[in-house]
């Protein structure tokens, strides 16, 4: 390893500029939470592009990053940087060069970068180069287009047992629905894999085994022997345990010699290896009976009861695992299996066969998943050559010679297919890898933690063997009383035996960020809520009994809402300080610096109902509610009646909303017109009826008129256009945003016309297809969450899941729900899937029709519980490093004692790590959280008033430097702000009641008119648009009398003219993008001939930049003029010739529109545009040049050359002085001179 010495003048850490500097080696860095890793990251790259010895271009560096979002971010930083760069030394061409091509850099997501790959390489894969990425709708709908064909043709098949016998062991009872999310679950799970049908093919060899011995060589027969030898040592730790409190002066002596007992059976278990010694052994474990002990004995009561618990449990953790493991000889296991492979080689054909399809419909639409990117572009980066491991093809290896360095952002959170793509086209030491494996996740979407955790065992701080690992472990984001906390609970709890990875030294987070000012009440808390207890005496239980109904019907998410409101008001009525890093000073605590983490999100609505009651503004953005919102509801009955208008119910729903407003009563009466038909038919008999109430008649006829118009567009026009038409023609958008939460029903209808556009965009058409995706996705309980519809910088308290917070940070956050029990929902199926364990089914007995477990399922189910747990605890990391100043924690128990008893049990263990048993009986983060704050020296007094000893407290877990806050709650407790906001509700209502119109004479008659009177002072604002491009700003300046109006926000889009009606394919403004492409790609190297320029032009048709439609539009005798003039051949010669410039500039308003009347200065106008060339000439000034391509001849066939270049002189005046005034600007120094260029007429015009 080799790095440049660290600078004197520079913060960096150490570790951060070993991050920024080393080199020679593949590297790790390990970045914890609030390490500034993206900064590290930019100054890497910025000091590899600077860097005087060998300066790196920018697009020679692969940057990967997790979201599109953040790549984004990137660019912005890294642009940034080299503009910070260029400024102190302005005639760097290097550093102008990296400007110019960083929008070109490869700054991606890696979906990005193989979408590029597959369109490069697209005849190696056999696709069409101008895919589109597949919609997730248009995927749902192809994917049960596909299973469906696949079941047709199965079930069609004669002589296809094989296949029935799936159906009966996969499916249900009543249908094979089963069996068809198993097989789109295992095409997902299998696109894991760099090999998906090697991967298959695996998992029937796993049930191919014909020897007993060869059990234990395959991965569950492995995983087997090592769980029972874990639980054989949990038992007989219990069992010590228990042998302890018998050695105490009144413990159950008389129990010692059967726990001694015990322990010996268990020992003798200890260490076999065999599933078959295993088998046998524990065959022979038995536990005998306690001696019984009488109560003249004088045994403590407590210590006897404890020391038969903790039997109790190791008998059950013994009694379990053989269950699980060992009821059947792995002679039986061997011969189930055998039976089993049949039906795992069936469906793993399916599989293969919908995977197939699958892929030849996408090609076939010229549509491609992201998955689909990942294995194509591994595939073009894979060696035909036949090998054991995969090697880099002739692309592979293109890519990685043109790569300085490939640099991968959230490391943790790679898939097995990335990570080979990402080594395929690396050199093998010019990897540089960041993440934090104790945030990774994203195991729902298949992550791999496992290949950091690899690295970073096998790396070295200095960069010996495989590469170098550099731990980040200073925190820039918290406050240290933050920090401590998090370290405190997490050094008790996260280990490589539970949670998957050490939280030793180097993984604890450090202080790094030392502005912070001192205060009070900086401790974390945590605050539990007792909900069995009403704090309320016999008595007053009696007296209050009405009071108290009410207060137990509350639901727990109420409960933490009603804390959590009492928490909040607190702070913002205490104007508790935050620290602002931009002011540089603390400031009151605001809505928006506070945000409420939940692991899901079922408790949103209940808390954001209470919120609003409390007066609290508050934001959550929901990812469910979308079609059950009534305006969502009523649009969709429209639709479906416009559709098929014999639907009674949705008929129904529409004449009774705000679109007909009909009354019940007269529902009913056209319901009478003809009772035995549809009410459709009654609809029509009404809207004839003569004899009948004539307004009903004519609201009928009308409706009916609009119906079939509706109709009529909907077989003709675009489904989002219909929707927008509707919204507009029925007045229901504009009714809507009056309702209650007008602005998000607005923003979910808006969100409906956009879904249909989306729709729209896929392969499939029509309303009732669309219809048809809507009810498929609420059959199979797939909802959409409520249209966004609140500004990032607006002043709410914000409700979201832990995932959504990653990334993010906030002053003051309050995670909620902590007693939710895990989801264990991967662990209950029927089938189970396990990358590396493969597939575990029930075995099904076809005669006495009878499942039962499987040694295979067992063992993947123990697997997924563990890495659930890790899962979990990396879950409960992220969310306790968002805060910045403040945590609050808080979780809601039945009964307080009793978990109080559970979480304590634990208390006096000496070690920093809590036992693993007590981890893994988690089941929420209050199990892991309460028993380690317990164990902490400020819950000592807490402890003490429920009559717990605390002498035995591990005194340097006790002694921690960390400070809490503990708070048991009861229901009263939450009561105590509820008078107060019924107070400030009734004296709303009494002022409203009161208030009188203004009299005629009264002195604030001015006042209120010249409010009513008031406009806008900034009309012109409103009337012109911020941000133009340099040709729109000419058009205005043309025509200062222009009327065109802004581009409004939804417009009917109409296709182009089919090219057979095109009387010419290529428009004069697409020849004059052709000669400009020419002019920015032709080399002048030398002096460009006609044979230069024609082999140019072909180069630029065999990269597809245009097509030889498009070439045969290029005029080289007009090229080959241009480099004969003067000023071309002074381009050639020069040294420094930039071409194709984008700029941004900003302007005063009143330079930009002649038609701005305001007298306001500040006014600015963002102005985009790009320069066609900019050289230099001898002297080293600055020459600016732009082409035109306007045809001269046939415009002015009898003017003079004065009159012609006069008139373009004039026309381009402005556009060449606003080129002339940014490049000055940007570029720091005058422009020496500025020409137009025309083609036509071989003219060239000095500005």
């Amino acid at each position: 390893m080799k790095m440049k010495a660290k600078p004197e003048n520079v913060t960096w850490t150490d570790e951060q500029w070993q991050a920024i500097a080393a080199e020679g080696n593949n590297i790790l860095v390990a970045a914890a939470a609030g390490s500034g890793k993206t900064a590290v990251l930019v100054e890497r790259i910025i000091r590899k592009i600077e860097d005087t010895e060998h300066p790196v271009d920018v697009d020679r560096l692969l940057i990967v990053t997790f979201t599109n979002a953040a790549a984004a971010e990137m660019r912005h930083r890294i642009g940034e940087a080299l503009e910070k760069k260029l400024a102190s030394d302005p005639r760097s061409l290097h550093l102008r060069r990296q400007l110019s091509i960083l929008q070109r850099a490869n700054i991606s997501t890696l979906h990005s970068f193989c979408m590029n790959v597959v369109r490069k390489y697209y005849y190696e894969v056999d696709v069409d180069p101008n895919f589109r990425i597949l919609d997730q709708t248009e995927g749902e709908l192809i994917r049960e287009e596909m299973i469906d064909d696949l079941f047709e043709e199965e079930y069609g098949r004669k002589d296809n047992q094989a296949f029935f016998n799936v159906v009966d062991q996969f499916s249900g009872d009543r249908s094979d629905d089963k069996l068809r999310n198993l097989i789109l679950h295992l095409y997902d799970f299998s696109r894991s894999h760099p090999e998906p049908f090697r991967w298959l093919d695996e998992l029937v060899l796993n049930y191919e085994v014909e020897e007993a011995e060869a059990l234990a060589d395959l991965p569950w027969g492995k995983e087997a022997v090592c769980h029972a030898d874990k639980q054989i040592r949990n038992a007989v730790e219990l069992l010590e345990q228990a042998l302890k409190l018998t050695e105490e002066p009144d413990g159950p002596a008389k129990y010692a010699e059967t726990l001694l007992n015990d322990i010996s059976q268990l020992e003798q278990l200890k260490g076999k290896n065999s599933l078959n010694d295993l088998f046998e052994g524990f065959q022979t474990v038995r536990f005998g009976r306690m001696p019984s002990i009488a109560k003249k004995e004088l045994v403590n009561e407590t210590l006897k009861n404890k020391a038969k618990d903790l039997r109790d449990q190791a008998k059950k953790t013994v009694t379990d695992c053989k269950s699980a493991f060992f009821n059947l000889s792995p002679h039986t296991i061997i011969d189930d299996m055998n039976k089993m492979a049949p039906g795992i080689r069936k469906l793993t054909s399916l599989v293969k066969d919908f995977a197939s399809r699958y892929m030849n419909e996408k090609k076939e639409r010229s549509v491609l998943d992201f998955s689909d990117l990942e294995h194509l572009c591994l595939k073009i980066f894979t060696s035909k050559e036949r090998s054991s491991e995969l090697l880099p093809s002739g692309a592979a290896r293109e890519y990685a010679r043109f790569f300085n360095e490939v640099l991968v952002d959230e490391y943790q959170d790679t898939n097995l297919v990335q990570e080979t793509i990402l080594t395929l086209i690396s050199k093998g030491d010019n990897l540089f890898m960041v993440g934090d494996v104790k945030q990774s996740i994203y195991r729902f979407r298949l992550a791999e933690p496992s290949l950091f955790m690899k690295k970073y065992k096998h790396f070295t701080p200095g960069g010996e063997g495989e590469g170098m690992r550099i731990d980040l472990a200073r925190n820039f984001r918290s406050r240290s009383q933050v920090l401590d906390g998090t370290n405190f609970i997490f050094r008790q709890v996260m280990d490589e035996a539970v949670g998957e990875i050490a939280y030793d030294e180097a993984a604890e987070l450090k202080l790094g960020n030392r502005d912070y000012p001192d205060q009070e009440g900086l401790e974390p808390n945590l605050l539990l809520i007792n909900k069995g207890e009403t704090g309320l005496s016999a008595h007053e239980e009696t007296i209050n009994d009405s009071e108290m109904s009410m207060e137990e019907e509350l639901e727990t998410s109420q409960m933490e809402s009603r804390t959590l409101i009492k928490e909040i008001k607190s702070l913002i009525q205490s104007q508790y300080p935050v620290y602002d890093k931009n002011m540089k000073k603390t400031r009151p605590v605001t809505y928006r610096d506070m945000v409420i983490l939940m692991r899901s999100m079922p408790w949103a609505e209940t808390m954001m109902e209470e919120f609003k009651k409390a007066g609290i503004p508050v934001y959550a953005e929901l990812s469910t509610g979308y079609f059950e919102a009534v305006e969502v509801r009523i649009m969709i009955s429209l639709l479906k009646i416009i559709d098929n208008p014999y639907q009674d119910i949705p008929l129904a729903s529409v004449l009774r909303s705000p679109v007909m407003n009909m009354t019940e009563e007269e529902l009913a009466s056209i319901r009478l017109f003809d009772q035995p038909a549809s009410y459709f038919d009654c609809l029509k008999a009404a809207s004839t009826d003569i004899n009948g109430d004539s307004d009903l008649r004519t609201r009928c006829a009308d409706f009916l008129s609009q119906l079939s118009s509706w109709r009529k567009k909907a077989r003709s026009g675009a489904l989002s256009e219909l929707i927008w038409d509707l919204l507009q023609e029925t007045g229901f958008y504009t009714y809507a945003g009056g309702m209650p939460g007008g602005k998000q029903r607005q923003a979910n209808l808006r969100a409906l016309y956009d879904r249909a556009r989306s729709y729209e965009a896929t392969s499939f058409r029509g309303l009732f297809r669309f219809l048809r995706f809507i009810e498929r996705m609420e059959e199979r309980g797939d909802d959409l969450g409520t249209a966004r519809a609140l500004g990032e910088q607006e002043d709410v308290v914000r409700i979201m899941t832990v995932h959504k917070s990653k990334g993010l940070e906030f002053p003051v956050v309050f995670i909620a729900g902590m007693n939710k029990v895990f989801n264990r929902q991967d662990i209950r199926g029927d089938y189970l899937l396990h990358k590396e364990l493969g597939i575990g089914t029930k075995r099904i007995d076809p005669e006495l029709r009878v499942a039962y477990p499987t040694l295979a399922q067992q063992v993947i189910k123990e697997r997924i519980k563990a890495e659930t747990l890790a899962e979990e605890m990396r879950v409960l990391y992220v969310a306790l490093t968002r805060a910045k100043e403040k945590l609050f924690i808080t979780g809601t128990v039945k009964e307080f004692e009793k978990s109080l008893e559970k979480w304590t049990e634990s208390l006096t263990h000496k070690d920093w790590t809590l036992p693993d048993m007590a981890r893994e009986k988690a089941s929420s983060f209050l199990d892991w959280v309460a028993p380690s704050v317990f164990r902490h020296k400020e819950a000592a007094s807490l402890l003490e008033l429920y009559g717990i000893n605390t002498e035995s407290l591990a005194e340097r877990v006790a002694e921690d430097p960390s400070s809490w806050k503990v708070k048991v709650l009861t229901l009263p407790d939450l009561y105590e702000e509820e008078d107060t906001g019924q107070a400030v509700d009734k004296e709303i209502e009494r002022n409203i009641r009161e208030l009188t119109a203004v009299r005629e004479e009264s002195d604030r008659k001015d006042e209120v008119n010249a409010r009513l009177e008031w406009r806008y002072p900034y009309t012109d604002a409103t009337m012109h648009q911020a941000k133009q491009s340099v040709t729109e700003l000419k058009r205005e300046l043309e025509d200062e009398y222009s009327d065109r109006s802004m581009v409004p926000g939804f417009q009917s889009k109409y296709a182009d003219r089919p090219k057979f009606l095109q009387k010419d394919i290529v428009k004069p403004s697409e020849r004059g993008v052709i000669m400009h492409t020419v002019m920015q790609h032709i080399s002048l190297s030398s002096q460009p001939a006609a044979e230069t320029v024609e082999k140019e032009v072909n180069q630029l048709v065999k990269k597809e930049i245009f097509t030889p439609e498009e070439a045969a539009h290029v005029n080289i005798n007009y090229i080959v003029r241009f480099f004969e003039s003067d000023l071309g051949k002074q381009m050639v010669e020069s040294g420094a010739v930039y071409r194709e410039i984008p700029f941004s500039y900003c302007m005063p308003a009143s330079e930009a529109y002649t038609t701005w009347k305001q007298e306001d200065d500040e006014a600015m106008v963002f102005v985009q545009g790009m320069i066609d060339v900019v050289f230099r000439d001898s002297d080293g000034g600055l020459i600016l040049l732009d082409y035109k391509t306007d045809n001269i001849q046939d415009r002015f066939p009898s003017e003079s050359k004065e009159t012609i270049t006069s008139y373009f002189k004039e026309t381009y005046r402005f556009q060449l002085e606003l080129y002339r005034r940014a490049l000055s600007d940007s570029w720091g120094e005058p422009v020496k001179a500025s020409y137009l260029y025309l083609f036509d007429g071989d003219y060239t015009v000095e500005m």
